[in-house]
Formats: C-alpha cells, structure tokens, sequence
C-alpha cells in the first residue's frame, strides 16, 4: 500500500476485487480478513444498507460514502471499503422493472463514477448472485479484474468457521 512505490514501478493497484460463492462460505469473513491483514483502515457497506438508505434520496447522498472514505484515505494513505450482497444495490438494470429502477440506475452510475476517480481507495464485495450483476460494475477496471471465488469449504474448514463465529458472539 506504499504509493510512492507504485508510482515509481508504474503498477496500478486495483480498483475493486469481487468475491463470489454461495451463502455460508465465508465471503465477508474474507473481505475482512483481507482488509485487517492490510492493516488499513476499513469501512464496511451492506448492499441492501445502500437501496434502503440511499436510492431514491438522490445520487448526491454517495458522496457522503466517499467523502468518509476520502477523509480517511486522506489520514491513512490508503482505505479498504467492503460491500457486502452487493447484488443489492449492483443488479442489471434491465433486470429491474420496478418502479424504482431509474433511481436505482442513476446510483449506481453515481457510485460507479465515484469509484473510477476515486484514488487510495481499495474496494472489494460480495455475492452469491453475480449473475444478476450489472456488467458496468463487472468490467475489469472495476469489480471484474480479479473475481475470488470462494467455494464450499470441507467439514474441517467449517467447523473452523463455527468457531470463529462463536468466538465471536461470546
């Protein structure tokens, strides 16, 4: 996460990495793992969060998640933003024929704007449903680079998992 160096070695970091498999497999247990090993800052989204609070309330209201992510990328050098379920708020726009697609679209070109100036920012997501996803949010500078694919873990793997959720919830 060293700028300096990637300037002077021409290397680009990502934009965005996606992590896909079905329910239980760890997915946000993951993103969370890479966010801490990087020792950066982290904020963490819920897809589902941003339909709620943010679709409908005009496009303007993504800047106030970048303007957090910004001034923390400002303090630390470099910030870590996960997405979980992003299929929430990431869906194909001809998918949705609901009333609220339109505004859906236009936060989603918002966000998807946002990210592509957005520098120092490393933005990773999951879902269990990336065949609902729009393909402007699957293109390689953005989430489609570098999928991670998280399959089903084995019966030890899992009961590895329990025991971290359980630590957790003690």
């Amino acid at each position: 996460h060293d700028q300096e160096s990637q300037q002077r070695t021409g290397a680009k970091p990502p934009k965005g990495s996606i992590l896909i498999g079905p329910p239980g497999t760890g997915k946000t247990m993951w993103m969370r793992v890479i966010a801490n090993e990087s020792g950066l800052p982290y904020v963490e989204i819920n897809g589902a969060d941003i339909v709620r609070k943010y679709v409908g309330e005009g496009a303007e209201r993504i800047d106030e998640i970048f303007d957090n992510l910004k001034e923390l990328r400002d303090q630390y050098g470099y910030v870590v933003c996960g997405f979980e379920e992003v299929d929430a708020f990431a869906r194909e726009r001809s998918i949705d024929s609901n009333s609220g697609s339109d505004e859906r679209s236009i936060t989603l070109n918002k966000f998807l704007t946002e990210m592509q100036d957005a520098t120092g920012i490393l933005f990773l997501a999951t879902t269990n449903r990336e065949d609902v996803l729009d393909s402007a949010f699957m293109r390689p500078e953005r989430f489609g680079d570098k999928p991670i694919v998280v399959g089903l873990p084995d019966e030890e793997a899992r009961r590895e998992i329990l025991a971290v959720q359980k630590a957790k919830m003690e």
